[in-house]
């Protein structure tokens, strides 16, 4: 299941959260393809040619393991009634009207802090958990996960301000919040610096990924305990894992330097794609190549024409 490695086999496991698993070792043994595909044809590295495919954290987290530790979240808070704000209990109990009664909360939640999401509904669909065999996760674009890991790391703070120590859920929600919190710190540290991290940030970076895998690991468990379908373990989840090997190999070697994973992320790439294919709807279909085209050549020469006189008139 990886292309690196050979997680997932009667080998090794692809669901390992030790700092050394047993998949390390099997690192590029052997190819995932049975014919190459054309990207190996540029010169790259003969040794471990399947490592020009890259992991990006925004499909590792963003639109990846992140949404499914909020949709697991928010479908377990709701089972467990915590969006229920009668204290008299004359709400429903319908889990529809309980995800309905979150997002409130989150839409209340958004215009405290100022933000506008592109979600419109909690529902059933959107968690993409129509029967509770199935395991949620939230199909929310990357900007609107970031804003839900934000919300439940509040949400859940003030629940656990509300709890006494000995409460049957404290653990569960406690662990929630450590990875919430990871995940934020995690994106904070790789946005917040250029190409390389210091040696300290590195190790942060590094020490955040970790407790996000083991954090997860750790509520997969606790989903299990309450009788809840949650927490799958995907793909994406090893490839955290992948990304974090990748920092822990350079820290080994005493790098003074760490490469930002961030020099991977296509986020940007999949922001100007979705702008060219707006412009390509507010074009005539029968020329639609050849007006798109030109509107982004105006577009173009018009932000050279302002960095060039924001320069002066010395730029070149």
């Amino acid at each position: 299941m990886c292309p690196y490695c050979l997680a997932g086999s009667l080998r090794c496991s692809f669901e390992e959260i030790d700092q050394d698993p047993s998949w390390t070792e099997t690192l590029f043994e052997s190819r995932p393809w049975d014919a190459a595909p054309v990207l190996t044809t540029v010169p790259f590295d003969q040794e471990r040619p399947e490592f020009v495919f890259k992991l990006d954290l925004f499909h590792v987290m963003k639109v990846g393991l992140s949404r499914h530790v909020v949709g697991s979240l928010i479908i377990i808070l709701s089972k467990l009634g915590y969006f229920d704000l009668d204290p008299h209990g004359a709400e429903s109990h319908d889990i529809n009207d309980r995800l309905s009664r979150a997002h409130g909360l989150f839409k209340l939640w958004c215009a405290g802090v100022g933000k506008s999401p592109g979600l419109r509904s909690f529902t059933r669909t959107f968690m993409n958990c129509k029967t509770f065999s199935c395991a949620p996760w939230a199909n929310s674009k990357g900007s609107d996960t970031t804003l839900l890991v934000a919300w439940l790391t509040f949400f859940i703070s003030l629940t656990l301000q509300g709890l006494t120590q000995d409460h049957g859920d404290r653990f569960f929600l406690s662990v929630a919040k450590t990875v919430l919190e990871n995940i934020k710190g995690m994106h904070q540290v790789c946005e917040s610096h250029g190409l390389w991290l210091d040696r300290s940030c590195g190790q942060n970076l590094y020490a955040r990924m970790i407790l996000v895998a083991k954090g997860y690991n750790v509520l997969a468990k606790q989903g299990i305990d309450l009788g809840i379908v949650s927490f799958s373990m995907i793909p994406k989840y090893h490839a955290l894992k992948h990304v974090a090997f990748q920092i822990r190999s350079q820290l080994r070697r005493g790098c003074p330097r760490i490469l930002n994973p961030q020099i991977d992320c296509c986020e940007s790439n999949e922001d100007h794609v979705g702008k060219v294919a707006a412009l390509s709807r507010r074009v005539s279909t029968r020329l639609l190549t050849r007006r798109v085209i030109q509107r982004y050549f105006l577009k173009t020469r018009a932000l050279i024409v302002r960095h060039v006189k924001s320069h002066g008139a010395g730029f070149r």
